[in-house]
């Protein structure tokens, strides 16, 4: 051990040993100075807004943010004269972390304040968790936060959150592949929102609902569904939601052969996500934005904005949009007759979906998978993946992807000329 090293590990042991010779009562004497000398120096204790209970959470800006975190700590180990002061400076951390998309530390805060809050306040905590779970890669545990809070909204009398909560219910049930289910959960939440007059948590609900159609082989009611979403964020200035809306859109075009028309939205798309900051949308819009680039016969600019749309992914920790992105890139490989690249790339984009339990996506990469394998020679793994991942498509009620994923197959099997066992062998 080199004397730096020796000598930094001796501070913090000498540290941490004064620290444990103080009484307890010292302690939190100690920490209630450091609380209210903090306090003081960031500007004083922000005022504490209540509930709002159509948007949640109220967010404004103060300058004890930069220090909210050591804030709510140092309130915690002072003891009871601070506990108070506690929730309010966990819910900054928290919201703090959110806006700096730290989702690993704003999920642990989130669920802290959970643990210390009661009714609607409780509610919107496990909500913003769930949301930070479905977007981290966890959509089970996105579930039962979720419906945890409904649960606790509903105790409390407060049906506009309650509709947010199942409508992040639904959200994560679709990540699950649970189509059927989060159909039914966004109808209810649309009811119980348009009854309490929240007009713009109805229009995500719809914006949910409209993705639902599209996959369940829908596109002229998703297209119209998208609209009407589009039309409420517009009215109600959400900016985020509206680059959803619009990159929404942008599929419907581009599934119609509207390719003018998608790449539009999409463009429309990310400069409202860049002006926002919500970098899961903009990550996803890049990658669409590649598929339109492949679409069009520009498989290099593919290329590079998928490897964009990567980065950008990993960056922030969407492991959803990860393994989203993945696939796309293995299908573009595969299609410009790299097949064992693309094999590879689908094993990682599969690693992902296993461990996020999303069934939808791994359906549709088994199958695809199962495709490479047919131009690799590989009939018996093929058959096997085939079998499997349209199991799963079935299962989850996306039978517009499926009805592409059998096109596709057929495509492969006559390139690869299997004629032994064929499409109706592979697929029976």
């Amino acid at each position: 051990m080199s004397p730096e090293t020796l000598y930094l590990f001796r501070h913090a042991v000498l540290r941490d040993a004064a620290y444990q010779l103080q009484m307890p009562a010292e302690r939190a004497q100690l920490h209630a100075l450091a609380f209210a000398a903090l306090e003081e120096l960031f500007g004083g204790r922000p005022r504490d807004a209540a509930l709002d209970p159509r948007d949640g959470f109220p967010e404004v800006a103060h300058t004890t943010d930069a220090v909210s975190g050591d804030l709510a700590e140092h309130a915690r180990l002072a003891g009871d004269a601070f506990a108070a002061a506690r929730p309010l400076y966990l819910r900054r951390a928290a919201q703090l972390a959110v806006r700096r998309f730290q989702l690993a530390d704003a999920g642990r805060l989130w669920l802290e304040l959970a643990a210390e809050a009661k009714g609607a306040e409780r509610g919107e905590a496990l909500r913003m968790a769930g949301a930070l779970a479905e977007l981290a890669g966890r959509p089970r545990d996105a579930v039962r936060y979720c419906e945890d809070a409904a649960a606790a909204f509903r105790e409390a009398g407060v049906p506009s959150l309650e509709g947010r909560a199942l409508g992040s219910v639904a959200g994560a049930k679709m990540a699950l592949g649970d189509l059927a289910e989060a159909e039914r959960l966004l109808e209810a939440a649309l009811a119980a929102l348009r009854a309490s007059g929240s007009r713009k948590a109805e229009g995500i609900a719809l914006g949910n609902l409209a993705e639902v159609y599209m996959e369940t082989g829908r596109p002229e009611l998703a297209e119209r569904t998208h609209e009407q979403a589009l039309a409420i964020h517009r009215e109600t200035g959400n900016l985020r939601s509206e680059g959803v809306a619009l990159g929404n859109l942008a599929v419907v075009h581009a599934r119609a052969g509207r390719h003018d028309a998608a790449t539009a939205c999409l463009e429309q798309a990310l400069a409202l996500h860049r002006r926002s900051g919500d970098r899961k949308f903009e990550a996803k819009a890049v990658g669409d934005l590649a598929g339109i680039h492949w679409l069009t016969g520009r498989l290099d600019e593919a290329a590079r904005t998928y490897d964009a749309a990567l980065r950008l992914a990993r960056e922030y920790g969407l492991k959803q949009i990860e393994a989203l992105v993945l696939g796309n890139v293995a299908s573009l490989e595969a299609a410009r007759r790299r097949p064992a690249s693309a094999a590879a790339t689908l094993e990682d984009a599969l690693a992902l979906d296993r461990q996020s339990g999303n069934r939808r996506f791994e359906g549709l990469h088994r199958c695809t998978l199962a495709a490479v394998l047919v131009d690799l020679g590989r009939a018996d793994e093929a058959r096997a993946q085939w079998s499997g991942g349209a199991a799963l498509l079935r299962h989850v009620g996306d039978t517009a992807e499926l009805a592409r994923c059998e096109a596709s197959m057929r495509a492969a099997c006559g390139k690869a000329g299997v004629a032994e066992f064929g499409v109706e062998g592979l697929m029976g």
